[in-house]
């Protein structure tokens, strides 16, 4: 695969630098100019193939600028994590010596391949899915044997945390720049994608998406994975319900463990997670139908506003 879809790798920013572009020539640029909108859709989640690897790196590039300028914690995280699962769907198509030097190279990670595929056991703490646990993995002398599958995921944790890095500082663009970030905010507060809600007091379960009522009957029949339960936790989490009425629902489940559930709850909430977009639900297999928005929370708020539960993609 060209190494053009990876546009988060040294080899692409280099390219960048060698285009000699800049920043304020690109809103009115005859041939660069319409990746000002392919940026905004791509924040929102509506990314298109662009073609030319060139287009592809100066999206990327403008996109974190005009995160930069629209400065909303939910955002960032929302397009790290779906850009990061975006790139790592495309890694697990690659062969595995690709995905060690990226890895390696790209990220840092420590990773040793002499008697099995291994990573130190730092890095998976650090970049790991919450469905990975050490508890259940072989360790032997500070490294974690891992499949390939399992190294994707791990590289989707760093990546994550590199695009969240590669934000730039809040600093004066062009007012091109400031008037896109500026529709990124408005269609993101009207579609729910910007977490500036209030407490709720309780749970409207007319209004859960479908993906969320299946999670929930899953632990009632002891059948809810780790991801349903990480896209549980963070649904209500986000949705800013109490910690007491969270572990209402969490104790439906025969195999509850009040200690337990706390910490994972407290966890969340510490490392500021939010819930995963209908992409990544649907990627955890989880995905039940197919709803008007992207969003878990933006469905529920929907569901709010129209009092009839849609048919869609949760």
């Amino acid at each position: 695969m060209p190494i053009s879809n990876y546009p988060f790798l040294k080899e692409e920013k280099e390219r960048l630098k060698d285009l000699k572009l800049k920043i304020d020539e690109i809103p009115e640029h005859p041939i660069y100019g319409h990746l000002l909108g392919a940026s905004i859709d791509d924040i929102n989640g509506k990314a298109k193939d662009l073609g030319d690897p060139d287009f592809s790196i100066i999206s990327f590039t403008l996109s974190k600028i005009l995160l930069s300028i629209a400065d909303d914690k939910s955002l960032n995280e929302a397009y790290s994590e779906r850009k990061s699962e975006e790139f790592r769907q495309r890694l697990e198509r690659e062969t595995l010596p690709f995905l060690i030097k990226i890895g390696r190279e790209e990220l840092g990670m420590d990773i040793k391949t002499e008697d099995s595929l291994r990573i130190g056991f730092i890095d998976f703490l650090r970049f790991k899915p919450d469905f990975l646990k050490l508890a259940q993995a072989d360790l032997k002398a500070g490294y974690v044997q891992i499949t390939k599958t399992q190294l994707s995921w791990l590289l989707k944790g760093a990546i994550s945390k590199s695009i969240l890095r590669s934000i730039p500082k809040k600093q004066k663009f062009p007012e091109a720049f400031q008037r896109a970030a500026n529709r990124i905010k408005s269609q993101a507060k009207e579609s729910g994608r910007i977490r500036e809600m209030p407490r709720i007091k309780s749970l409207n379960q007319d209004a859960l998406p479908p993906c969320i009522k299946e999670i929930i009957k899953s632990l009632q029949s002891k059948s809810a994975n780790h991801n349903a339960h990480f896209v549980l936790a963070t649904f209500l989490t986000t949705l800013k319900l109490g910690e007491k009425d969270i572990l209402e629902i969490f104790k439906k489940s025969p195999k509850y463990n009040d200690k337990i559930a706390r910490y994972q709850i407290q966890f969340i909430k510490e490392r500021g997670y939010i819930c995963p977009a209908c992409d990544s639900v649907k990627s955890y297999g989880l995905c039940v139908a197919n709803c008007p928005r992207n969003n878990p929370i933006s469905v529920y708020f929907y569901n709010l506003k129209t009092r009839k539960p849609p048919h869609g993609k949760s």
